[in-house]
């Protein structure tokens, strides 16, 4: 397995589409993330797991990741006509 399968695998996205959307936050917001956040993001959307787990994998404590992810999701959702392929 590439690379870029084993990303796609855990996160749902590849690199360069990661890179795109991480991008286009930071235009649209002029805030620099955390791409440790940004791949909690996409790895949340993908596998949806416990607080307990992202916490654990993170190092922060479950308040904090689960409050930057939903804020991340949140400025995806309103580029959404930007980022969000829909699939027909």
């Amino acid at each position: 397995m590439s690379q870029r399968d084993t990303f796609h695998a855990n996160f749902g996205v590849s690199p360069k589409v990661c890179l795109e959307v991480y991008k286009k936050i930071v235009y649209a917001t002029g805030v620099e993330l955390d791409p440790n956040s940004m791949l909690l993001t996409f790895f949340f959307l993908k596998v949806y797991p416990t607080t307990r787990v992202l916490s654990t994998i993170s190092g922060k404590d479950r308040h904090s990741i689960m409050s930057e992810i939903w804020c991340i999701i949140s400025i995806i959702a309103h580029l959404k006509k930007d980022v969000v392929s829909e699939k027909k």
